[in-house]
């Protein structure tokens, strides 16, 4: 706040406030600020995509798609576009799986050494899981493919909190570990994990 007193339009700024905003959990503040940035600067890319995870948020995934969309033709190579549109589409009902495998999967083919690629493809490949008894084989497949992936992440990445504590998770999931005691084991090492104090 101090430094966009002193430069109050810099579009780069008022990106930094809008990523501290939506950490915070204050999307519509997150908002305001990126399209600040926008407007001043249209061809900002990361503005563009912070103002579409900050709609996400807000359940707004029409205008999500669009800001994260013009992120994309503005820079082609922005992974985590890529990625924050997979998010988008996992989240709107209807959605065909291979759309979403799609932009994962540029994603990966830009950046396969980004610990970030391979753990949100994790959370995504887990989140198609179906809360139906009928279907249980089908889910511990998708467990286990997620698992895959923060094995991935943690290869590019051993210092991947988040990831380490997935793993955890997934594991017990899947019967691989029968109590929480890797859980545990996680907070031991990241003690600021949120993650895995939330699972645990």
């Amino acid at each position: 706040k101090t430094l966009l007193l002193l430069r109050p339009g810099d579009p780069f700024l008022l990106h930094l406030q809008a990523w501290s905003y939506l950490v915070r959990g204050e999307p519509d503040s997150a908002m305001r600020s990126a399209t600040r940035a926008i407007q001043t600067l249209p061809s900002f890319a990361k503005a563009h995509e912070i103002r579409a995870r900050s709609r996400i948020r807000v359940r707004d995934f029409g205008g999500a798609l669009e800001d994260v969309n013009r992120a994309i033709r503005l820079r082609p190579g922005l992974v985590s576009a890529y990625l924050t549109r997979a998010e988008i589409r996992a989240s709107q009902s209807g959605t065909r799986t291979g759309v979403i495998d799609r932009d994962l999967l540029r994603a990966r083919e830009r950046e396969p050494e980004n610990p970030e690629v391979w753990f949100r493809r994790g959370e995504l490949i887990a989140a198609r899981r179906v809360h139906n008894p009928s279907e249980k084989n089908e889910n511990i497949l998708l467990l286990r493919n997620s698992l895959a992936c923060y094995e991935e992440a943690i290869r590019v990445d051993p210092g991947h909190a988040d990831a380490h504590a997935m793993r955890a998770t997934r594991r017990i999931q899947v019967g691989l570990v029968p109590t929480l005691e890797e859980l545990s084991g996680v907070i031991g090492t990241f003690p600021e994990c949120g993650l895995a104090w939330y699972w645990r």
